[in-house]
């Protein structure tokens, strides 16, 4: 299939008096810094274009945008939907402007622009294109999966799999073991880490309703923390006697060695 070069046509506007064409004034636009100039363009030379634009394989707006007739002249441009930013002449150049809802001082709501991590934004967003605080919950339930695995949220294979997909898949399996920081070497509380894992699980359930408040998930990770620092001291207390017993003799061995001239 050959395929036809796409037709663009650019037209300038420039503030009167400030700026005059010539016939080398492209030329000079390379070692020129500032230049009081409007650009607007458009894609085709026809009329009312978009209803044949959008049949032809060479059809520029990409997906989460349309096609847009100009009003005073021949050809085509592309916008993003309402709801999606981005560039619409690039793949998936189109995503969804966030926001999030924050009390105002006067009791009224404010809808906030929010920025957004691959892996870490709620699902349910993507229904509601809105975020509240179980989307945080959701968040945070993320974070406290990494810290746990010492996983990247996003697998580094082809596959992209997500951190907590994996996460719930070895649960199943009942290997908790595989699911800590290796650097841990077990050297852990079962049950501590069973309960921080099942609390970051229910942080990032697929449904908010299922979620804990984060005053919820406090209380939960306290009791692992709690659990785990028992679990330390009653190691502490119960050493055997013999290990104390040999550091003893060692110190006792190297201050009895004369001392060098």
């Amino acid at each position: 299939m050959e395929l036809q070069p796409l037709q663009l046509r650019i037209h300038c506007a420039v503030q009167e008096g400030h700026f005059s064409f010539s016939n080398t004034s492209f030329q000079e636009l390379s070692v020129t810094q500032q230049v009081p100039m409007v650009l607007d363009w458009a894609i085709g030379n026809e009329p009312d274009p978009c209803d044949a634009a959008e049949r032809r394989h060479d059809f520029a707006c990409n997906n989460n945008s349309k096609c847009v007739n100009h009003d005073n002249r021949n050809g085509y441009v592309c916008e993003c939907f309402p709801g999606y930013e981005g560039n619409p002449y690039l793949p998936n150049g189109c995503k969804p402007v966030m926001y999030k809802i924050f009390p105002a001082e006067d009791g009224t709501r404010q809808w906030r622009r929010v920025a957004r991590t691959p892996g870490y934004l709620d699902p349910e967003y993507f229904l509601s294109n809105l975020l509240n605080e179980k989307s945080d919950v959701y968040s945070f339930g993320i974070v406290l999966l990494e810290i746990i695995t010492s996983r990247p949220v996003l697998s580094k294979t082809h596959e992209k799999i997500h951190i907590s997909q994996w996460v719930s898949f070895m649960v199943e399996k009942g290997d908790i073991t595989s699911i800590i920081d290796s650097r841990l070497k077990c050297n852990f509380d079962t049950n501590s880490v069973w309960k921080a894992v099942e609390t970051a699980i229910a942080c990032v359930s697929s449904n908010s309703n299922n979620r804990p408040t984060m005053s919820q998930v406090v209380i939960e990770l306290k009791d692992c923390l709690a659990a785990e620092s028992a679990r330390k001291k009653d190691s502490y207390v119960t050493e055997p006697k013999d290990s104390v017993e040999m550091m003893s003799l060692k110190f006792t061995t190297d201050e009895m060695r004369p001392l060098a001239r």
